[in-house]
C-alpha cells in the first residue's frame, strides 16, 4: 500500500477529476455545436461515454498492474489529461472538418476520426483514475462515489454558471485547474508537488497564447468564413452568449435582403453582416433616420401585406438585425411589438449599433419583448392586424440540411393557429422562405397553411395569397376572405416587381411561373390538390417530404423521404 496515494487524497483526487471531466464534456458541447453544427452534442456525449465504457473493460484486463503503478496514474495521469484539453483545442481549430461532404470525400471520415480520437482518450484516461479508486479501496466505494457525484455537480454548476461571463478558452483553463488540483491532491512527497506547479505554469502560458487568437475558431465550411475571406471584411464585434457566438462584419460588398426584387430601382442601405455560431442570421441595415433610405423597403415580397393593409399594428416575431421593423415604420404601422428571442442581438442594437441602426429596438419607440415567439403568442390576450416571420439564415445552409433534426415549434401546423387567433377580423400573417428547386419549404408551409385555416374553420381556397421573387416566396394568411379590390392590388404589387403570383383565389394556370421560371409550375400545381381533396397524392407523388410539421413532429426543416 505503500505505493498507493492516501485515502484521502484519492477521493479528493476523484472529486476533482469528476468535476473536470463533466464541465469539459458540457463546453465541447457547446464548442462543437458552434464550431460544426448541433449534431456535434450528441457526438461529444456519445464519445464520453464510450470513453468510461471502454476504461472499464480496460481495468479488468489490466487491473494488477494498474495497482502496483497506482500513483503514477494518480500523478501522472492528470497532466497528461490537461495536456490533451489544450491539444484538442488546437486539434480543432486545425482540421477542417467539413461534415456535408462525409459521404462523397473518404479524407473527411479520416479528419472525423480523429475528432473523435481526440475527444475519447481525455473521458478514458479520466474514468481509468476514478474507476482505479474504487478498485484500490472497494471498502469505501461509497464515499467514492460521494466525491464523484458531488464533484460532478460542482463542475457542471461551475461550467453552466460562467459560460456566459467567460470565454471557451478561460473556461477550458477553469477545467485545467480542477485536473492539476486532482494531481496535487495524489501526490504524497514534497518533491512530488513541483510536477502540479509546472503544469500549472505551463497551463497558464498556453491560456495567455490561445486567448489572444478569438473566441472560437469556426469551421471554414460556414458562412462567416467564407464572408470573412472576401476582401475588405472586419470582424467589427464577436461575444460569446447564451445562444452561442454572436459576430458582426463590415464589408462594403455584404449585402443581405432575400426577398427584394431584381427590378427594384432604388439602392440598398449598408448593411452589416450578423451571424449567430457562424450561420447568417441577418443583416444590420444602417439608417440614419431618413425615409428615403428605405424606399427599396417598396421592392420587396414581404411588403406585400402593407400594400392591403393600412397603418396596421403588426407583431414582428424573429426581428433579427431589424429589417422588418424598418420596413413596418417605412410603411407607416401605427404600432409595432417586436419579439425577438435572442437578446444579445437585442442588446447589440440598443447599445453598440443603436445610432447605425437609427435605434429601432428603442422601447420607448416600439414595444420590444425578449421571449420565444410561440411563447408570447400563448400568454398575450393582444390582437393584431398583421403578424410578420421572415427569412433567416443563408441559402447554402438551409439547402445542407443541417437542420433538419431541429425542432422548430414557431413553424408549425398549430403555431399558425395560434397566429389566426390573435389576427383582428380581416387581420394577416406574412411569413416568408427561401425558394429552393425543386421548393420544399415554401410547399411545405403552403401546406400547413391550408391545414391551419381548414381547422379555424375559414375557407383556406380564399383565405390564401403565394406570390414569389426569383429566390424567396411570401405566403399571406387573411382571417377573412380576401376581395376582388385585394386580389386586384396583388396584381399590380407583383406586375410592377417583377413577381410571380403562385396562387389566389381565381387565378389561371397561364398565370403563373411566367417572370422567375421553374421548369414546372410547383406551387400551382401543389395549391390545387391541397385545395381540392389530393393531400395524400401530393404528399406521395413529391419528390421531397412535404407534409404539414406539427407539434408531435415539429422538424420543419426534415424534408428526406424514408
Amino acid at each position: 500500500m505503500d505505493s498507493y496515494p492516501s485515502f484521502r487524497g484519492i477521493r479528493w483526487s476523484v472529486f476533482f477529476m469528476s468535476a473536470a471531466l463533466i464541465a469539459y464534456e458540457i463546453i465541447l458541447v457547446r464548442l462543437f455545436s458552434i464550431q460544426y453544427w448541433h449534431h456535434f452534442a450528441y457526438l461529444v456525449i456519445s464519445t464520453a461515454l464510450l470513453g468510461f465504457g471502454t476504461s472499464g473493460t480496460f481495468i479488468v484486463l489490466f487491473k494488477n498492474i494498474l495497482k502496483k503503478k497506482a500513483l503514477l496514474v494518480f500523478v501522472g495521469l492528470p497532466p497528461v489529461i490537461t495536456g490533451l484539453f489544450w491539444v484538442n483545442l488546437f486539434i480543432s481549430r486545425k482540421i477542417t472538418f467539413n461534415p456535408l461532404l462525409l459521404m462523397w470525400q473518404s479524407g473527411e471520415i479520416l479528419n472525423l476520426v480523429v475528432l473523435i480520437a481526440s475527444l475519447f482518450l481525455p473521458f478514458f484516461l479520466g474514468a481509468v483514475c476514478i474507476g482505479m479508486g474504487f478498485v484500490l479501496f472497494p471498502e469505501k466505494i461509497h464515499d467514492l462515489y460521494s466525491a464523484n457525484l458531488i464533484g460532478s455537480g460542482l463542475g457542471s454548476l461551475v461550467v453552466l454558471s460562467s459560460v456566459l461571463h467567460v470565454t471557451p478558452v478561460g473556461i477550458i483553463l477553469m477545467i485545467s485547474i480542477m485536473m492539476i488540483a486532482a494531481c496535487f491532491c495524489a501526490v504524497k512527497t514534497r518533491g512530488q508537488r513541483v510536477l502540479p506547479l509546472i503544469i500549472l505554469t505551463l497551463t497558464i502560458a498556453v491560456y495567455l497564447f490561445l486567448s489572444s487568437h478569438g473566441v472560437v475558431v469556426m469551421n471554414p465550411y460556414k458562412d462567416l468564413a467564407r464572408v470573412q475571406t472576401m476582401s475588405g471584411s472586419v470582424t467589427e464585434f464577436q461575444k460569446f452568449g447564451s445562444f452561442g457566438v454572436l459576430t458582426v462584419i463590415d464589408n462594403p460588398a455584404y449585402h443581405y435582403m432575400p426577398d427584394l426584387s431584381l427590378q427594384c430601382p432604388f439602392s440598398l442601405s449598408d448593411q452589416k453582416g450578423l451571424f449567430l455560431n457562424g450561420n447568417t442570421v441577418d443583416a444590420i441595415t444602417g439608417f440614419s433616420g431618413d425615409p428615403e433610405m428605405l424606399k427599396f423597403m417598396e421592392c420587396r415580397t414581404a411588403s406585400l401585406a402593407y400594400r392591403l393593409l393600412k397603418n396596421p399594428h403588426v407583431l414582428i416575431i424573429g426581428a433579427g438585425g431589424g429589417a422588418e421593423i424598418l420596413n413596418a415604420s417605412y410603411h407607416q404601422a401605427r404600432r409595432i411589438t417586436v419579439v425577438e428571442m435572442n437578446k444579445e442581438i437585442v442588446g447589440l442594437l440598443q447599445h453598440q449599433y443603436r445610432d447605425y441602426s437609427g435605434d429601432i429596438y428603442n422601447p420607448e419607440n416600439y414595444t420590444v419583448i425578449t421571449e420565444e415567439g410561440r411563447g408570447y403568442l400563448k400568454r398575450t390576450d393582444q390582437q393584431f392586424d398583421l403578424i410578420q416571420m421572415s427569412v433567416s439564415g443563408s441559402m447554402e445552409t438551409v439547402s445542407s440540411g443541417v437542420y433538419s433534426l431541429n425542432e422548430n415549434y414557431l413553424m408549425t401546423t398549430e403555431s399558425l393557429e395560434s397566429c389566426i387567433d390573435h389576427l383582428n377580423e380581416n387581420g394577416m400573417i406574412s411569413l416568408t422562405l427561401w425558394v429552393r428547386s425543386p421548393p420544399r419549404e415554401s410547399l411545405k408551409l403552403m401546406a400547413m397553411a391550408v391545414d391551419a385555416l381548414e381547422s379555424c374553420g375559414r375557407d383556406a381556397a380564399k383565405s390564401l395569397i403565394m406570390i414569389r421573387s426569383w429566390q424567396a416566396a411570401t405566403l399571406l394568411l387573411k382571417n377573412g376572405d380576401f376581395t376582388k379590390h385585394e386580389i386586384a392590388d396583388v396584381k399590380e404589387f407583383c406586375g410592377d416587381r417583377g413577381f410571380d403570383r403562385c396562387y389566389h383565389w381565381g387565378i389561371k394556370e397561364d398565370e403563373t411561373n411566367v417572370i422567375n421560371q421553374m421548369n414546372r409550375n410547383y406551387f400551382f400545381e401543389a395549391a390545387q390538390k391541397l385545395l381540392h381533396g389530393k393531400k395524400g397524392e401530393l404528399y406521395a407523388g413529391y419528390v421531397f417530404d412535404i407534409r404539414p410539421a406539427t407539434d408531435n413532429k415539429p422538424f420543419f426543416a426534415h424534408f428526406f423521404k424514408i
